[in-house]
């Protein structure tokens, strides 16, 4: 019926459907990655240490559940996808990074009976997509809730420019130089001004 031609130019110049996008904040899969936001939020917040905890309730939606709810872990690329085995280190950890998943920390007893004997992942049909509700139940008997509709770094729960410029340093350490960072960093904070991405290149090059 002739359509909306008024959409080719609404908001143009204003709206940059480029800022709708998601980051992920850390190396794991996409679709775990609310479940990752959740376990560190009730762990800042409630300063949770595993030996306080009875019992922590995973409930994901089934596509999510079918894929990583109960995959083992017994080397790196199934740890990055195993639900069971990234709840007990990110509370363990109280972070999740590349260290997380090294060979060395999977074969980490502590971790491993934690994630078999106190992490339980369900499928609940009151969840959808990528949400999670995360429940941490204590010694003590006291129960923390995260219902987690999107993970940090979605479009709806961006990540701010201090978040990004901490990933990058954690991503480049080892790998580039803090000098370089710091170039990199300066360089796009004032992209609209650079007249030669050859600097910029160079910083993002890997160490001789």
């Amino acid at each position: 019926d002739g359509g909306k031609p008024e959409m080719v130019t609404a908001g143009l110049g204003t709206q940059w459907q480029i800022e709708q996008i998601s980051l992920r904040l850390w190396p794991a899969a996409s679709s775990v990655q609310a479940v990752i936001t959740a376990l560190l939020a009730l762990a800042e917040k409630h300063n949770l240490k595993p030996a306080d905890i009875a019992e922590v309730r995973v409930a994901l939606s089934k596509g999510v559940y079918d894929m990583h709810g109960t995959l083992a872990w017994n080397d790196k690329f199934k740890a990055l996808l195993s639900m069971p085995y990234i709840t007990a280190v990110v509370l363990h950890d109280r972070a999740c990074w590349l260290d997380q998943f090294d060979p060395s920390r999977i074969a980490d007893a502590s971790v491993d009976a934690f994630a078999r004997d106190r992490v339980k992942v369900r499928a609940d049909a009151a969840v959808q997509g990528t949400a999670a509700i995360v429940e941490v139940t204590t010694k003590a008997g006291v129960t923390h809730v995260d219902n987690r509709p999107v993970a940090k770094g979605d479009a709806a729960d961006p990540l701010t420019r201090g978040e990004i410029i901490a990933k990058l340093r954690t991503a480049a350490k080892g790998v580039i130089s803090s000098a370089a960072v710091d170039r990199i960093i300066s360089t796009i904070g004032a992209l609209e001004d650079v007249d030669n991405v050859r600097g910029l290149l160079d910083a993002v090059r890997a160490n001789a």
